[in-house]
């Protein structure tokens, strides 16, 4: 099945050319067309604004020659134009994030193309009209971060962080019990089911690892217990230690 034509989406934000900056791009009414096609004849992908990848997929659309506008139809729009082409069984290429609830209720796809490389990087303009970059940006990956002295005073924290882990499939999961994400629970009682139906899954991150100074995980317990009088274990130790002497 074909994207929709240029123009099917009736609502652009016609202020997204506005804010742009771009010279030798062609960008009307809410619509940037690459070199290769001109408004209204070519197929249209779906984005929020020019700035939310620095206008990297416009550039795409035009280093791969592709007969495909870009189309801004800000952040309340998405979901309307995703839900309509799904209920309507239609296709849609659009630019979101992942994960999150929208992607969570609707059934979406990657898009399939030559990855990331620093060589690709290079050939990025800001304009989408002088770009080259033909390859998918490079992932954002979120990080978790703590403060060490934080961690060593409360072993359970230090055990939950070192622990916690949740891919997008998983994170999807649990947004998929909430109502953005097309479930009928709210945030609080979405998590609490999704912690009842996953043990398995947390069990792994409550689970002591690392113990405070003078205790070490015990021996099929999982939980830290205290050093014997006359031997001692320091922050993360596996095992305890006889005292020195004095």
């Amino acid at each position: 099945a074909a994207l929709p034509a240029a123009g099917s989406w009736g609502a652009p934000d016609s202020s997204a050319c506005g804010g742009a900056g771009w010279t030798n791009a062609s960008c009307v009414n809410g619509t940037y067309a690459p070199p290769n096609c001109d408004h209204g004849t070519c197929a249209e992908a779906y984005f929020v604004l020019p700035s939310w990848s620095e206008s990297w997929y416009e550039g795409f659309l035009t280093a791969e020659g592709l007969n495909v506008t870009a189309t801004y139809v800000g952040v309340s729009g998405m979901a309307d134009v995703v839900e309509a082409a799904h209920n309507a069984s239609r296709p849609v290429l659009f630019y979101w994030w992942d994960p999150d609830p929208l992607v969570a209720r609707v059934p979406v796809l990657p898009l399939a193309a030559t990855p990331f490389s620093s060589a690709c990087e290079d050939r990025h303009a800001g304009d989408p009209a002088l770009s080259g970059a033909n390859c998918l940006m490079n992932v954002d990956m979120l990080k978790a971060v703590a403060h060490a002295a934080t961690l060593q005073a409360d072993a359970s924290l230090a055990t939950f962080f070192a622990g916690y882990g949740a891919d997008n499939d998983r994170q999807k999961a649990m947004m998929a019990l909430e109502t953005r994400g097309g479930g009928d629970l709210g945030v609080e009682d979405a998590a609490c089911a999704w912690v009842r139906a996953n043990e398995p899954a947390w069990r792994a991150w409550v689970t002591a690892t690392t113990c405070a100074p003078g205790s070490v995980v015990g021996n099929g317990t999982g939980d830290c217990e205290a050093c014997a009088a006359g031997t001692y274990a320091a922050f993360g130790a596996e095992a305890c230690e006889p005292c020195a002497p004095g």
